[in-house]
């Protein structure tokens, strides 16, 4: 093999090496890790739920939120788990 060459092959072998090591990392971790099932997709769920503690300030736009839609039922039960701060 020409000298030329050697250092040419030997980058193209760690290239190749280190992106299969990267490869196979991502594929271990992405199996590893478990799927977040997500228990809350709509402002339904969010009013029927009791687990999760909702929080808002006095006078935020979240506050503003409620208190402008006080007419609709569904804001009207989300807004019945929130707490003031």
């Amino acid at each position: 093999m020409p000298k030329v060459a050697r250092p040419l092959v030997g980058f193209y072998w760690l290239t190749a090496l280190v992106l299969a090591a990267v490869y196979a990392g991502n594929l271990t971790a992405s199996l590893a890790v478990q799927k977040l099932i997500l228990p809350i997709h709509t402002l339904e769920d969010l009013a029927a739920q009791d687990d999760i503690i909702l929080t808002t300030a006095n006078e935020s736009p979240n506050m503003q939120l409620f208190r402008v839609n006080i007419g609709n039922i569904i804001i009207c039960a989300v807004c019945a788990h929130y707490t003031c701060i």
